[in-house]
Parts: structure tokens; sequence; C-alpha cells
């Protein structure tokens, strides 16, 4: 069972960079597609974060902090990756919700500035919620008209549902970076369950990736 686990964590990474790689190609030779810019870049960034949470877990072994980086970037990028899909009725709202949760992490943080070095409920919900109601319209806008990206809409509607009720259990049973209120063991199985969940996403972006986006030519959006 340990090697299966060690295995899906190498496939994971391997999985995200490699996706990073084939959507920067991809908006490389389309060019001029803000949306298709937009989620390479959300890719690149979430990457590159891992890759410097990896190092930090190594070297010191606390790396939590950059759970927060990871749910901001997520934030903004799948905000104005959804606004680049939707109408100006509803882009207007994607832009009041941006300022309202960046005032709202700020000043979070102003208040109550240990949390950021604790997983936090207020800021997993704050941070999320907005996501699954852009994916949300993003669905059901695709109903009338034909969209895109809705393998990707999908497997991130089923991964942040999965990983935010992870996260929210889990900050529920650990507040204090200090008590172990979870054993060891559960708080693993706690991070392998996400780990195998996003594996199973990044799967499904690939799938968008070779299925749809590989075959556009001059496509904008």
């Amino acid at each position: 069972m340990q090697v299966l686990l060690q295995l899906i964590g190498k496939l994971w990474f391997i999985l995200i960079g490699f996706n990073s790689v084939l959507y920067l190609y991809s908006a490389f030779k389309i060019k001029k597609n803000r949306s298709l810019n937009l989620l390479a870049l959300y890719l690149v960034l979430i990457f590159l974060n891992q890759l410097v949470a990896d190092y930090v877990a190594d070297l010191t072994g606390n790396n939590l902090f950059l759970f927060h980086v990871y749910l901001i970037i997520q934030f903004l990028c799948l905000s104005f990756f959804y606004k680049s899909l939707f109408n100006k009725k509803q882009k207007k709202v994607v832009n009041l919700l941006l300022v309202i949760v960046l005032i709202a992490l700020i000043v979070y943080y102003i208040v109550w500035p240990d949390d950021f070095v604790y997983f936090n409920l207020p800021e997993i919900l704050i941070a999320t919620i907005p996501v699954l109601g852009y994916i949300m319209v993003h669905l059901y806008n695709s109903l009338t008209e034909k969209g895109d990206y809705l393998l990707v809409s999908g497997g991130l509607l089923v991964y942040l549902s999965i990983s935010s009720l992870i996260f929210l259990l889990y900050a529920l049973f650990t507040n204090n970076i200090d008590k172990n209120i979870l054993s060891d063991e559960t708080a693993f199985n706690i991070s392998e369950i996400n780990r195998i969940s996003y594996l199973l996403l990044h799967v499904v972006i690939f799938l968008e990736w070779k299925f749809n986006i590989s075959k556009w030519r001059r496509k904008t959006v």
C-alpha cells in the first residue's frame, strides 16, 4: 500500500508539470485566447507552488503557509478564467466578488495574523465557495449554448468539493499545529485522499487537452 501511495505521489507531481507544459504549448500556439492563457497560467503557478512546497517541507518540515498561497492563486486565476467565459452581467458579479474576497482575506489576516500558520475555516470558505459558484454558472450556461472546458469544469467541481470537505474536516480537528489532535496516520490518510483526488483532476485536465484543446487552431475566447 505504501508503495502504491508513493507511486501516486510521483504520478501526481509529474502530471501537474506535464499538463502545465501542454497548456502552455497550446496557449503559445493559438495565441489571443484569454481563457486558455489564464488556465495555463493557473496550472504553471500551481506547479511552481508545489515545487516550492516540497522544497520547504524537506528543508523545514512545515510548508503550511504555502497552502494559503495555493488558495489565493486558485481563487484569482480561476476567477479571471471563468470571468473570461461569462457574459457582461456575470463578469460584473465576478469583479464584485474579487474585491469582496480579497478585502475579506486582507482584513482577516490583519486581525488574526497568527492564523496564517493554521488550516482555518474562514479562509477555505471565503476563497473556495465563489469558485464553486463560477463553475456551476459556467456549466449552467453550457446547457443553452455550446461551452468550452466542460471536462475541466466538471473535474474542478468534483475536486474542489472533495478537497474543501477534507480541509474543513482537517481544520475542525486540528486548530493548532503544535497539537496532535489527529493521529499521524489519520492526518496522512487525509492528505493522501486529497492527493488521489487531485491526481484524478489532472487526468481529467489532460483529457480536456487531448480531446478538445489540442484540436484548436485559431480559437478566441
